[in-house]
């Protein structure tokens, strides 16, 4: 028979453990997300050469303007989407700084 201190240990790994670990992957799909959605408005705007991490360069200043303006815009609008799940916003900045895509990842996607 379960006692209660163990029931109430198990209780408390699976309300605040293991919702720890589901918030974290949450986190970084909301990461992959804006690395997605940012780098393909990227692609319809910009003319520049590729970069030595295989994505498109803007050629102009107002291309990079545009491009700057878009990844504001797709990080507002994912934080507004989870700013109420208990999230900070410095939370979502270093999941989506951590979690670029590398080079190999974006060359393997284009082949």
């Amino acid at each position: 028979m379960i006692d209660q201190k163990t029931m109430n240990e198990a209780n408390y790994r699976q309300q605040f453990l293991g919702r720890f670990s589901d918030s974290l992957d949450e986190l970084v799909g909301f990461a992959h997300r804006y690395h997605e959605e940012t780098e393909a408005y990227d692609r319809t705007v910009c003319t520049g050469s590729i970069g030595r991490d295989e994505g498109i360069l803007p050629a102009t200043p107002e291309e990079a303007g545009m491009i700057g303006r878009n990844a504001k815009r797709v990080l507002e609008k994912i934080w507004d989407e989870i700013k109420g799940c208990g999230f900070e916003r410095k939370d979502l900045l270093e999941a989506i700084r951590k979690n670029q895509p590398n080079d190999q990842d974006q060359r393997q996607e284009r082949r």
